[in-house]
């Protein structure tokens, strides 16, 4: 059965988030299972502080507000009695929860919970239609970009003649408010929503200029999407090109970019929600550029893919790794480009292991090469006579070791062969970046990784990331160790993300 009630959260830095929802519970109410979808807050909250409380009320304005987001001020609150939670007093009653278990792999999320504390405060009113009434209209004030106007219109209508009979007070002010809500929700059509993942690059396959044979292709190589950090913005229309939050201000160029390039007047404003540092070697820019280009071709009724995308903000010009996993995610292998202009063609898409985690671990002091920089130094590798590569070696290295150990969920025999594929693409860069790794404190890192008995370790891209691949089980204890042994470092325990951006309408 499913209970209609309005759960409150709070995030890792304390940020409470109040929200309706109708969690699947039984009589009892020992467990129930929440399903919020996958860009929700809610979801957010959980996984980073698994703990929360669902009300039950009889209060339908406040239930209504919360549908749409609109709680300014927020509702009076108390703190939980038995977790780190909030508590709306005048509910009926509520039950403190803790988290048992996330299933994430679709776009609507299965969080299981405990019930640890319940409290009552009051009587519930009882039955009454026209409160009905108002759960269902708050229902369609949230699916107003999915669903046809005429069809949202008669809803309402019936809705209408009920409240209008049956009710009191407070459901007469939740009935009107929601019902302006649509209306201002219609005018402004809303914002678009895009959260896409970190892109990890294990490391190219070929420079231009290198023979292999003809055709000759450039680049090329294998990367693989991570849940965190990710990349999330609002895309707003407006009257001019403005942005705001992390990274705003590549955020406006790649919005005017994309704007002209697809000939379009009408301009945005882009709200950056969260986005973790450039230049850090997780491909921020490119996944920047192509949430931007995707919030921009949604609110005109465009759908292209994200290789049509990229081209709109100038991105792939060497590598497609992040093209390709922002939209579909996995562990991915391009194949180059045999033109300077072209998108390298995806060669193949594997899911990464449920049960495999990604230790990233971020010094807090170095910055990858990147402009005039990376040019530089791609131009330098190609002028060189003689190149340490060794390209054959490592597509044997993808195709008959990684592939297959991802397919049988072998993690020592993809781990090593990551290894030495990325040592390889690393000597390819010697002469560029001063060795196998960019800097000292890169290859403490890694031999320190190794030293703890981790096998699949490497730099992302021009780094300065470091990333460890390690089963589930030992990721937490893993990343206890290195936070005593690796000094000046953000660490991170990732999920492989197997899904592509996730687009919506708040």
């Amino acid at each position: 059965m499913i209970l209609e009630g309005i759960v409150t959260t709070q995030s890792a830095v304390g940020e409470i988030n109040i929200a309706p929802m109708g969690p699947r519970v039984d009589a009892d109410m020992t467990r129930f299972l929440l399903r919020p979808f996958n860009t929700s807050t809610t979801y957010r909250n959980l996984r980073e502080h698994g703990e929360g409380v669902l009300h039950v009320t009889d209060d339908t304005l406040l239930l209504a507000r919360a549908a749409l987001g609109r709680l300014d001020p927020l509702p009076p609150l108390i703190p939980a009695r038995s977790v780190r939670g909030w508590v709306l007093p005048g509910a009926c009653r509520c039950y403190e929860f803790r988290v048992l278990s996330i299933d994430d792999r679709t776009e609507r999320v299965s969080i299981e919970v405990e019930v640890v504390d319940s409290q009552t405060f009051r009587d519930f009113f009882g039955f009454n239609r026209a409160k009905h009434a108002v759960v269902e209209a708050a229902i369609l004030a949230t699916r107003v970009h999915l669903l046809p106007r005429a069809e949202i219109d008669a809803e309402f209508a019936k809705l209408a003649m009920i409240v209008q009979k049956t009710a009191g007070e407070q459901e007469r002010q939740a009935f009107e408010f929601l019902r302006t809500q649509v209306g201002l929700l219609r005018e402004s059509e809303g914002p678009i929503r895009i959260r896409t993942a970190s892109r990890l690059h294990f490391g190219l396959l070929s420079l231009p200029g290198c023979d292999h044979g003809s055709p000759q292709r450039m680049f090329g190589g294998i990367g693989m999407m991570v849940d965190q950090p990710s990349v999330e913005v609002l895309v707003h229309k407006s009257e001019r090109f403005t942005a705001e939050g992390p990274l705003a201000d590549r955020a406006a160029q790649f919005a005017e970019r994309c704007a002209a390039s697809l000939g379009l007047s009408q301009a945005v404003h882009v709200q950056v929600v969260h986005a973790p540092p450039d230049h850090v070697g997780l491909g921020v820019g490119t996944q920047l550029g192509l949430a931007v280009a995707r919030g921009i071709a949604e609110l005109t009724g465009q759908k292209p893919d994200a290789v049509s995308l990229a081209k709109h903000v100038g991105r792939g010009l060497r590598s497609a790794i992040g093209v390709h996993g922002f939209d579909g995610g996995g562990f991915l292998v391009e194949g180059g480009k045999l033109a300077e202009s072209d998108i390298s063609p995806l060669v193949g898409r594997w899911d990464f292991p449920d049960d495999w985690r990604v230790l990233l671990i971020l010094p807090k002091h170095l910055t990858g090469a990147h402009g005039l920089h990376e040019l530089g130094a791609f131009a330098d590798l190609q002028r060189q006579s003689a190149l340490p590569l060794a390209t054959d070696a490592m597509s044997r290295l993808i195709l008959l070791a990684m592939i297959p150990a991802l397919l049988e969920r072998n993690l020592n025999v993809f781990s090593d062969a990551l290894y030495e594929y990325n040592r390889k693409a690393g000597e390819m860069f010697r002469d560029a970046q001063g060795g196998i790794y960019a800097d000292p404190w890169i290859t403490h890192a890694v031999e320190t990784l190794r030293d703890l008995g981790v096998r699949g370790v490497g730099q992302s891209s021009w780094g300065p990331a470091v990333f460890a691949i390690v089963h589930q089980t030992d990721a937490e204890p893993l990343a206890a160790q290195l936070a005593e042994r690796v000094e000046h470092r953000e660490i991170i325990v990732a999920r492989g993300c197997n899904q592509g951006a996730i687009v919506a309408r708040p």
